[in-house]
């Protein structure tokens, strides 16, 4: 890539949104081009003692997340996700209560739920064009919609419910309780899910679309109502379940939606492979935007004038369930087996050779600085010597190289290559918060946030090609490290982790915690929450790492810009 430079001074950077044009473009250019590479003679060091090893995350708190994948996607580097997704359901705030009139007759159930895509051009006839982003892979899969039957609780009983109740990425309840039905919409314990239409693409050979949607009404005497949406996974569910389910319910399952919450337990969404032998798929959708919509016709009484008899017509109405309440991602992942044997040979002392960072239940880079506190005050002395010369930190960065030849970078155009994490998140292991580069950089995007905090960066920098592969990830630490010289901060332990939003900073539970050795004291870290953007995100990446093995001009090195007093 050509690393431009546009603007020459750090304390000069002024970053507006007229920079975020388009998603991958601007991830390849911002995080190189908005901070220079002229340090203007500041001396340069790069002798500062970096440890980074791999540590496998185990199973993750997967509930509740903004975003979650959807689909199975094949990695040649790290194996092989397989995502599956269970949420509740609610009334619709005009359904609650709900009195449905004489002789319901239910035309149709769909499900709908939209992709994050953008139209790209509009037709002379009014049809889109779109494409569609967040989507790994364009193979087809098996994709079962059942009626889920485990209660999705919010509080903890097991804590006197004074806790949220948490959920994980392998939670066996949802697929032991699924729900079968048969043709009729009768429970049937080996029956089939709610998407069984006799159309393959509508179940067992699903893929993702980026055709917009089209949908043609018609009322009796009417002409015909043409509508266009975006892109979404749209089903037709079984009819004659949900007339079972909402029309012949009682009165009582809809007054409220604490009720209907566990009388309609909500939907899971079961993925397997397919048949065909054409790649693999995987989507991030935004669940909460999805509906059930229930059409249907009831009579509706015409009250006339006295001495006339009442008449009676047919009215079209609507029942929508929104697809919002609890929820789970449930992930399961088949590791390659260079990426679990590296996981099982991390050297906590000297580092390893290369960092395998993955999300979802994967694996994060523990990254400790400044060597040995050989004097024994609390101190690295590295760090101490820089404290006593009074540094003056003008810039400091963490460079990620990526390992090419195990991305399979360069290998010819018909080999599989993995898709790359667009973005890495570097963040305060010991308490688990972001650094206070993070919550220095102002900078901000409102058409996509993902793009915000670009000076403190982390974003992939890519070959300046079409579907140039990833060279380095570069992450400024420049607070982090003028707080540990000038305020005598505490040297914390660094994680590295993917990222699905720069925005989102909340953590989730790791089922078992995991004690991490400090290199050089006897002392130790608990590893027992992770950043819930990465839970939500299926890519990995692997980079090089600090082990004197690894070639000089690839090592993972802090470099400081930084001037002395006089």
């Amino acid at each position: 890539m050509n690393y431009k430079t546009l603007i020459k001074s750090f304390f000069a950077l002024s970053v507006t949104a007229v920079f975020f044009v388009s998603c991958d473009k601007d991830y390849n250019d911002i995080g190189s081009d908005v901070i220079g590479e002229d340090h203007f003679g500041f001396e340069k060091y790069t002798g500062a003692t970096v440890v980074a090893y791999d540590k496998a995350t185990g199973v993750v708190q997967s509930n509740n997340l903004e975003v979650n994948p959807l689909g199975i996607y094949k990695n040649p580097t790290f194996g092989i996700t397989k995502a599956s997704f269970v949420t509740q359901l609610e009334m619709d705030v005009t359904n609650v209560g709900v009195k449905f009139g004489n002789n319901v007759a239910v035309d149709s159930v769909f499900l709908s739920i939209p992709y994050f895509s953008k139209k790209t051009a509009t037709a002379t006839d009014g049809s889109g064009t779109y494409t569609l982003d967040s989507i790994y892979g364009s193979g087809k899969m098996d994709l079962r919609v059942f009626e889920n039957g485990y209660y999705l609780n919010d509080l903890d009983p097991t804590t006197g419910f004074d806790e949220a109740q948490k959920f994980y990425n392998d939670d066996p309840n949802i697929d032991n309780f699924k729900k079968r039905i048969d043709a009729s919409g009768n429970y049937d314990l080996n029956g089939r899910a709610l998407n069984d239409s006799t159309a393959i693409s509508q179940n067992t050979a699903f893929s993702f679309s980026e055709k917009e949607i089209i949908t043609t009404t018609t009322e009796p005497g009417e002409d015909p109502v043409v509508s266009r949406s975006a892109p979404a996974m749209r089903l037709r569910l079984n009819r004659f379940f949900f007339k079972k389910k909402l029309v012949d319910a009682s009165s009582e399952k809809l007054s409220n939606n604490a009720t209907f919450r566990d009388y309609f337990r909500g939907l899971y969404f079961q993925i397997e492979d397919d048949a065909s032998d054409d790649g693999t798929a995987l989507a991030m959708m935004n669940f909460k935007k999805g509906t059930v919509t229930m059409a249907y016709k009831e009579d509706k009484i015409i009250r006339n004038k006295a001495n006339t008899a009442d008449s009676t017509i047919r009215v079209s109405k609507k029942f929508i369930l929104n697809l919002v309440g609890n929820t789970i991602s449930l992930q399961q992942h088949t590791d390659e087996a260079a990426y679990a044997n590296a996981l099982n040979a991390a050297n906590t002392t000297l580092g390893d050779e290369r960092l395998y960072v993955k999300g979802g239940q994967g694996s994060l880079a523990v990254i400790d600085l400044f060597g040995p506190d050989n004097d024994s005050n609390g101190v690295a002395d590295e760090l101490e010597t820089m404290r006593n010369q009074n540094w003056l930190i003008n810039e400091a960065n963490l460079t990620f190289y990526v390992d090419r030849a195990s991305m399979k970078s360069d290998e010819a155009s018909s080999v599989v290559k993995p898709r790359e994490p667009e973005r890495l998140y570097l963040f305060d292991l010991t308490n688990k918060r972001p650094l206070l580069d993070f919550a220095t950089d102002g900078t901000t995007n409102s058409t996509l946030t993902k793009l915000g905090k670009v000076v403190h960066d982390g974003i992939i920098q890519r070959e300046d090609v079409d579907g140039g592969r990833g060279i380095k990830y570069r992450i400024r630490i420049t607070n982090h490290l003028r707080n540990l010289i000038k305020n005598d901060s505490t040297n914390v332990r660094l994680g590295l982790a993917v990222t699905e939003s720069i925005n989102i900073i909340s953590n989730a539970r790791l089922k078992n915690s995991i004690t991490l050795p400090i290199p050089f004291t006897g002392n130790a870290t608990t590893l027992d929450r992770m950043p819930s953007a990465s839970i939500m995100h299926p890519l990995g990446t692997v980079l090089w790492g600090s082990a004197p093995t690894v070639a000089d001009d690839k090592r993972l090195k802090l470099e400081i810009y930084y001037t002395k007093p006089n």
